[in-house]
C-alpha cells in the first residue's frame, strides 16, 4: 500500500467533516418514513411509489457498501470523500427540485451511491494517524454522529414540512453537502492509497441482485405482473452470478471465506433481521400515524423522537454495559426487551392513547442503540484481521438489505385498515425478534 501526503492534516476539519458525512447519511436514512402524507398530497403517490422513496436510498446504499471499503483503498479517502459528498450534494438539489415521484425515486438511487462513499472514507478519515484509546473515541464519535442523524431525520422532515414544504430537508442535505465538499477540498489532505483492483464484475452482479430482490418484494402483491417474475429470476441468476464470480476473482469485494465462520454468518442474520423488523416499523409506522389515524408529518415526527433519542442514549451506554455484564448477556437482554416493547406497543398503543404508544417506544429505543453496536462488533469477533474489511461490508450490506426486505414487506402487511395492518407489523417484527435471540447462545462461542 503505498501512502501519499501533498500537506499536513488539518485535524479539526478533517474531525468535523468526518462527523458530518454519518450525520447525513443517516438523516436521510429515517427522513423519508415521515414524508407520506406530504408525498401523496403533492404527487398523489402511491403506496409502492412511497415504498419506493423510502427503499431506493438503502437499496443503493447496501449495494455500494459492499464495495466502498475497497474503492476507498483504491481511490484515496480524500477523493472518495468529496466524490461521495459531490454525488450526494446534486442528487440533493435534484430531490429538492423533483417534479414528480419518479424523478425524486431516481435521486434517492444516487444519492444512496454518494452514502455508500461517505461512511467508510469519514471513516478511514477520522482514524488516521491514531491508536488505541483515541481510536476508539474516535470511532464513537463517528457512531454517535450516525445516531444523531437518525434521530434527527424524522424530526428535521417534520419541522420543515410544517414550516414549508417537504422539499425543505433536501434543500437543507443540498447546503450542508455543500459546504462539506467546499471545505473538504481545501482542508481534507490529498492521500492515494492503492491496494489492488476493485471487484467490478462482483459489484454489477451483487448491485443487480439486490435491486432484483428489492423490487420483486415491493412490488409483489400489488399487480404480480410478469415484470415482479422477471425481476425474481434476475435476482436468482445474479445471486449466482456473484457467487461464482468471487470464488474466481483474485480480490472478491466479499470473500466467501467470511461465511466459514458460524458466529459471522449468525451476527449477520440477526443484523439483517433487527433493521427488518426497525426500519421496516418505522416506515409502517409514518403510514399508520399520518393515513391511518391522521396526523400531520410534523405531529408524527414529534412521536418518532422518544424512540431516537432513547437509541441515541442507550449507544452511548453500550459499552459501559457490555463491560459491567458481559456483551453476550447484555445482547440477549435487550433482544427481550425489544421483544416485550413491540408486544406492549401492539397491546397499549396502536388504536389506543398516544401516551401508552410513547411508553412503549422508549424500552424499543433503548434496546434497539444497544443491539446495533453490539452486533456490530460481534460481527467481527471471530475474523482474522486480512478478512475483517470485507466482514464489515457484508454485515452493513446485510443490514441495510434487511431495512428494503422490512419496508417491502410492512408495505405489504399493512393493507388497506392501517391500525390493523400495523397491528400485523408488530407482530412480524416480533417473530424476527424471536428468531434472533434463538440465535444468540451461538455467539458464546466467539472469543469476546
Amino acid at each position: 500500500m503505498v501512502i501519499k501526503q501533498s500537506k499536513s492534516p488539518g485535524t479539526l476539519p478533517v474531525l468535523i467533516l468526518s462527523i458530518v458525512a454519518p450525520l447525513l447519511v443517516f438523516v436521510q436514512s429515517t427522513d423519508m418514513n415521515v414524508l407520506s402524507g406530504p408525498l401523496t398530497a403533492a404527487f398523489g403517490a402511491t403506496r409502492t411509489q412511497v415504498e419506493w422513496t423510502v427503499n431506493a436510498y438503502t437499496l443503493t446504499l447496501a449495494a455500494g457498501l459492499l464495495g466502498a471499503g475497497g474503492l476507498v483503498d483504491s481511490w484515496g479517502p480524500s477523493r472518495s470523500f468529496r466524490l461521495g459528498a459531490g454525488l450526494f450534494a446534486l442528487s440533493s438539489f435534484a430531490a429538492a427540485a423533483a417534479p414528480n415521484v419518479e424523478v425524486l425515486v431516481a435521486t434517492l438511487l444516487v444519492m444512496g451511491l454518494g452514502a455508500a462513499l461517505l461512511m467508510p472514507s469519514s471513516l478511514v478519515l477520522i482514524t488516521t494517524g491514531v491508536a488505541g484509546k483515541a481510536h476508539t473515541v474516535r470511532v464513537g464519535w463517528w457512531a454517535a454522529a450516525g445516531s444523531v442523524g437518525m434521530s434527527a431525520g424524522p424530526l428535521l422532515s417534520g419541522l420543515f414540512t410544517q414550516l414549508a414544504n417537504w422539499r425543505g430537508v433536501f434543500w437543507f442535505n443540498t447546503v450542508l453537502c455543500a459546504v462539506a465538499l467546499i471545505w473538504g477540498w481545501v482542508a481534507i489532505p490529498r492521500t492515494v492509497r492503492k491496494r489492488g483492483h476493485v471487484d467490478m464484475p462482483g459489484l454489477l452482479t451483487a448491485a443487480i441482485a439486490i435491486a432484483g430482490l428489492v423490487y420483486t418484494l415491493i412490488e409483489a402483491g400489488k399487480d404480480n405482473g410478469p415484470d415482479v417474475y422477471v425481476a425474481a429470476v434476475i435476482a436468482i441468476l445474479a445471486i449466482v452470478a456473484f457467487i461464482m464470480v468471487e470464488r474466481r476473482s483474485e480480490t472478491p469485494v466479499l470473500p466467501l471465506a467470511v461465511f466459514s465462520d458460524r458466529v459471522y454468518r449468525t451476527t449477520l442474520l440477526q443484523g439483517a433481521l433487527f433493521n427488518f423488523s426497525f426500519f421496516g416499523l418505522m416506515f409502517a409506522m409514518g403510514l399508520m400515524l399520518q393515513q391511518g389515524r391522521g396526523m400531520t408529518a410534523f405531529q408524527s415526527s414529534l412521536l418518532f423522537l422518544p424512540l431516537t433519542a432513547a437509541v441515541l442514549v442507550s449507544n452511548l451506554l453500550t459499552a459501559w454495559l457490555s463491560d459491567r455484564f458481559g456483551t453476550i448477556r447484555i445482547l440477549a437482554i435487550a433482544q427481550v426487551v425489544f421483544i416485550v416493547a413491540l408486544l406492549a406497543l401492539g397491546w397499549t398503543g396502536v388504536a389506543g392513547s398516544l401516551p401508552g404508544m410513547v411508553i412503549s417506544l422508549i424500552p424499543s429505543g433503548l434496546a434497539a442503540g444497544i443491539l446495533v453496536p453490539i452486533m456490530t462488533g460481534q460481527s467481527l469477533t471471530t475474523m482474522p484481521r486480512e478478512l475483517q474489511g470485507a466482514a464489515s461490508s457484508g454485515f452493513n450490506t446485510a443490514r441495510q438489505l434487511g431495512s428494503a426486505i422490512g419496508v417491502a414487506v410492512f408495505g405489504l402487511l399493512l393493507g388497506t385498515d392501517l391500525i390493523t395492518g400495523f397491528g400485523k407489523c408488530l407482530a412480524a417484527a416480533a417473530v424476527a425478534g424471536v428468531i434472533s435471540l434463538a440465535m444468540t447462545p451461538i455467539l458464546r462461542k466467539s472469543r469476546v
